[in-house]
C-alpha cells in the first residue's frame, strides 16, 4: 500500500469522526430551544460551526457589566450559575442556552455567568447564533427567556429585606454605649478601641451627643 492510499484512508477516517461529531450535536441541539424545530441541514450546519470549550469550576464566563458578548452559549455538560451583584438569579443546567442578551444588544452584560463545576459548553459563532435567534422559534426563545429572567429577579428581591419599610431597631446591632461627660478624648477613644466601636453617645444637659 503506497503513501497516498494511505494518506486517503486516514482522511476517510478523519471525516467519519468529524460527522459523527456533527450529528452527535445536532441530535442534542435538537431536543432544546432555541433549536427545536429546525431542519436537519439547519442542525448540522449549527453542529458544524460551533466549538466545544471547557470549563473548570469557579470559571467566569461572561462578567456583569463587562465586556459584551460576541458568541451563544449552550451548556452541555456541567451547571453555571446567573449572579447580580453577586447574588444567584438562576442556574443553568445541560441544554440551557445564555448570552443571548448582550450578543443581541451589543450592551455589556446585566448578568454575570459562572460555572459551578467542571462543565463544557457549544460555543456557537455570532452569525449562525443571530440567524437562529431571528427565526420564529428564535424570538419565542428569547421572549420567554428574558420574561423568566425578570420574574427570578423580581422573587430574589422580593427575598431581599426592605431597608426603607424597616424599624431602625431593626439595624441595632449591639447596645449603645455612653461616655463619661467628663472624659477626655484620649479616654473615649480608647474605649471605642476597647470595645470595638466607631462612636459613643454622651449625655448633656441639652440632650444627647455623639462622639
Amino acid at each position: 500500500m503506497n503513501t497516498a492510499m494511505l494518506a486517503s484512508g486516514a482522511t476517510r477516517v478523519a471525516d467519519r469522526a468529524l460527522d459523527d461529531r456533527v450529528a452527535e450535536r445536532a441530535e442534542f441541539l435538537a431536543g432544546h430551544e432555541p433549536f427545536r424545530g429546525l431542519s436537519r441541514h439547519d442542525l448540522e450546519r449549527v453542529a458544524a460551526a460551533l466549538h466545544e470549550r471547557a470549563v473548570v469550576a469557579g470559571e467566569m464566563v461572561l462578567v456583569e457589566s463587562g465586556p459584551p458578548g460576541t458568541e451563544l452559549y449552550v451548556v452541555r455538560e456541567g451547571t453555571f450559575e446567573l449572579t447580580h451583584k453577586q447574588t444567584i438569579v438562576a442556574i443553568l443546567t445541560s441544554g440551557e442556552v445564555f448570552g443571548h442578551p448582550t450578543l443581541l444588544t451589543g450592551l455589556p452584560p446585566e448578568l454575570s455567568t459562572r460555572a459551578r463545576q467542571d462543565s463544557t459548553l457549544y460555543v456557537i459563532p455570532k452569525e449562525v447564533a443571530l440567524d437562529v435567534l431571528s427565526r420564529p422559534q428564535g424570538l419565542r426563545f428569547v421572549a420567554g427567556s428574558l420574561r423568566e429572567r425578570l420574574l427570578d429577579a423580581a422573587r430574589t428581591m422580593r427575598a431581599l429585606p426592605d431597608a426603607v419599610t424597616r424599624p431602625v431597631t431593626s439595624l441595632l446591632r449591639s447596645a449603645p454605649l455612653f461616655c463619661d461627660p467628663n472624659a477626655t478624648a484620649r479616654e473615649a477613644a480608647g474605649l471605642m478601641q476597647a470595645e470595638k466601636r466607631s462612636a459613643l453617645l454622651v449625655r448633656t444637659r441639652d440632650g444627647l451627643g455623639i462622639v
